[in-house]
Parts: C-alpha cells; structure tokens; sequence
C-alpha cells in the first residue's frame, strides 16, 4: 500500500498521542533533544537522541507519548489528536 497524505506537526515538550486504529504510518524526528518514545502503559521507553528518528515497521494503535525536554517533528498518514 501507497501511503500519498502525509502530515508533519512539530511539538515541544511531553506529548500524548491518542488510541486510534486508522493510523498505518508515522515517524518521530528529534529536533533539539534527545526524546523517548513509550507504548500502552510506559513500561520500556525507547530512546530517540538528538538528530534521530523512530520509524516503527508495525505501527501500533495504541496510545503513546513521546518524552523530551525540546522539540519533535511528528510525520503521520492522518490528523492526530492529542
């Protein structure tokens, strides 16, 4: 599958992203800081450092939140709620 829509939001700061089953892709890029990403409950955050990226092959529905003392750039196939 082709994925045409994209959409890219910077955020600073602890972000929260909404439960949503109709996401098929995203990216996290960490401006300024290093950053961790963290699924369902938070149990193993996975870190992201300065200048990186997370692109995960199977995108989770689930919510997460994405920890960091600077800035992000969130690349979504969708509009997201936080």
């Amino acid at each position: 599958m082709a994925i045409t829509n994209l959409e890219s939001n910077i955020y600073t700061g602890t972000t929260t992203f909404a439960f949503t089953d109709r996401r098929q892709y995203f990216m996290l890029y960490a401006v300024d800081a290093d950053a961790t990403v963290s699924f369902g409950n938070g149990n193993g955050a996975l870190p992201i450092y300065t200048g990186g990226f997370y692109e995960p092959l199977r995108v989770p529905m689930s919510e997460f939140t994405v920890t960091t003392t600077g800035s992000f750039i969130f690349l979504s196939d969708m509009q997201e709620t936080v």
